[in-house]
């Protein structure tokens, strides 16, 4: 197997077992932007999404300190229409993000086709980090 698709409720550690006994696979994982910059207010959020691309990459070196062939990747995408506003309290800040994602959002078929690339790729390329977000989000 190359590729183990799991649920959001599995850890991306459930497939390292399989994963080292067949010497490859490939993890894929969905940060945020707010794991390679960081954004007033949300220390803990952004500090969750760091240690995400730190994790990934202790695999990654992990990997090739034991001679297998897990390849790894981490996804940041920026503002695409998903469900997650809908989890944050009403504030005016949250009415203007809402706006802007109107406007400006992504699709969620761009996280799609960002995760085919990564996962087409020959087995010996690594993409490791792809951020996705729209061309006009700063």
């Amino acid at each position: 197997m190359l590729c183990k698709i799991m649920p959001s409720e599995h850890r991306p550690v459930s497939v390292l077992p399989e994963f080292i006994a067949q010497k490859k696979g490939h993890i894929v994982i969905t940060s945020s932007m707010a794991g390679i910059k960081t954004v007033p207010g949300n220390a803990v959020y952004c500090g969750t999404k760091h240690f995400v691309r730190a994790m990934l990459e202790s695999f990654r070196a992990e990997s090739i300190s034991g001679n297998t062939n897990i390849r790894t990747t981490t996804i940041y995408p920026g503002a695409i229409k998903t469900e997650l506003l809908n989890t944050v309290a009403p504030s005016e800040t949250k009415t203007v993000v809402e706006e802007f994602y109107r406007n400006v959002g992504l699709e969620p078929d761009a996280i799609a086709n960002a995760v085919l690339y990564a996962v087409s790729q020959p087995d010996n390329v690594d993409v490791s980090d792809l951020a996705v977000r729209p061309s006009l989000e700063s």
